[in-house]
């Protein structure tokens, strides 16, 4: 049998773009042999790219001269369609390449992890890796995530959010509403965020403003979050398809190497660039009561499920005494959470073979569903082409 073509897409518009590259890199390296890898890497300035270069973490050094020595692609542009066209762009001629048969994104942030890809794969009609759209656009957001996790009870840090418009010509006024309501430690995030950039901790009016003025510039949409002191930081990874039975990774407890939360620094910095996600310090498993783990693992199944994820997800806890406080859902995480994974009886190649067979299930399941529907609307057009008196459309 042909080998299945796995399309990995990354990179992109994002302040995420060189946590993307690591993340797919890793992918691609650990990738099953009876899988054939389309590297599709989306530079910053949108240019999609294809070739084998892709594979080093090297070739990201010099991204001018990566740029000349693999091929530019064109994404398909008409539904039920999956073949890349590659793009001479000295000879402006045009040739197609290899079709491939499952989108996989290793997005982090930007439009790729909030909903962009995910719809255009439902476009195509290609099997996709991962969240889709509903899924992925709640996640990316958290003003709507927070929003969706109070509709099904589940506990968080109290939160205000608000408009980088409203801020700016009410300041005042959101400043006034923020420690009325709010104690300090003060946590300020761009709503679509990720890897903690644009994320600050404040413990005064000064640095609350400064804050602000910070994720304003990363976002139209600001969160403040009060901050729960002396909490652990806990992390799980939950793998299937929604409505299907779900599997919980172990725990993680996650330490600050350098600051009061794990911020960028720690997350990527702290031991060597290419383990992404990986090299943040961490207690794997994490050392927990029964109860609490349970209840961890309850309410990330329930917000899997709400949110109708698929492939795997990555949810932050924190746990201070018996409370146990939901932070968010990444629904691409930093390396696939493919660490936690390691330790539930998943080695990375494992894991990446599940997470396609997962794409494909997902994918017949919503073949399943009817998408025509034969309506005798377009009866009521006249002859002549005009809409008939008695049609009207509500």
């Amino acid at each position: 049998m042909a080998k299945l073509k796995i399309a990995i897409i990354y990179g992109g518009q994002s302040p995420e773009h060189e946590v993307s590259i690591i993340t797919a890199v890793q992918a691609m390296h650990a990738m099953p042999p009876e899988y054939e890898i389309i590297p599709l890497y989306v530079t910053k300035e949108g240019i999609i790219l294809t070739g084998k270069k892709l594979l080093s973490l090297d070739s990201y050094q010099n991204l001018p001269l990566l740029t000349q020595l693999v091929e530019h692609v064109n994404l398909p542009n008409y539904p039920e369609s999956s073949s890349l066209t590659t793009i001479n762009t000295k000879l402006l001629r045009k040739k197609s390449v290899k079709p491939f048969d499952i989108i996989f994104p290793c997005f982090h942030g930007g439009v790729g992890e909030g909903g962009w890809i995910q719809g255009l794969a439902e476009f195509y009609g290609v099997p996709l890796v991962g969240t889709g759209l509903t899924g992925a656009a709640l996640g990316m957001d958290k003003i709507a995530m927070k929003a969706v996790f109070d509709a099904i009870n589940i506990k968080q840090a109290k939160y205000i959010w608000f408009y980088r418009n409203d801020w700016q010509t009410k300041q005042a006024t959101f400043i006034k509403e923020i420690t009325t309501h709010l104690n300090f430690p003060i946590f300020v995030k761009p709503s679509r965020g990720g890897s903690s950039i644009g994320t600050t901790l404040t413990k005064n009016v000064q640095e609350l403003i400064c804050a602000i003025d910070l994720a304003a510039a990363l976002d139209s949409r600001i969160i403040v979050e009060e901050g729960v002191t002396e909490a652990r930081e806990i992390n799980i990874s939950i793998m299937g398809n929604a409505g299907h039975p779900l599997e919980c990774s172990v725990c993680e407890e996650v330490f600050h190497a350098n600051s009061e939360f794990l911020d960028f620094e720690d997350k990527y910095l702290t031991e060597t660039h290419s383990k992404g996600m990986a090299s943040a310090s961490r207690a794997i498993p994490a050392n927990l009561s029964k109860s609490t783990i349970a209840t961890i693992q309850a309410t990330s199944q329930l917000i899997f499920n709400t949110l109708d994820c698929s492939g795997l997800v990555r949810l932050d806890f924190l746990v201070k005494g018996k409370t146990v406080y939901c932070i968010e859902i990444n629904t691409i995480p930093g390396s696939l959470s493919f660490y936690l994974w390691e330790k539930s009886g998943y080695p990375y190649p494992k894991l990446l073979d599940h997470l396609i067979k997962l794409a494909l299930a997902k994918h017949a399941e919503n073949k399943q569903n009817i998408k025509d529907f034969v309506s005798p609307i377009l009866t009521g057009i006249a002859k002549d082409g005009k809409l008939g008196s008695k049609l009207s459309l509500q």
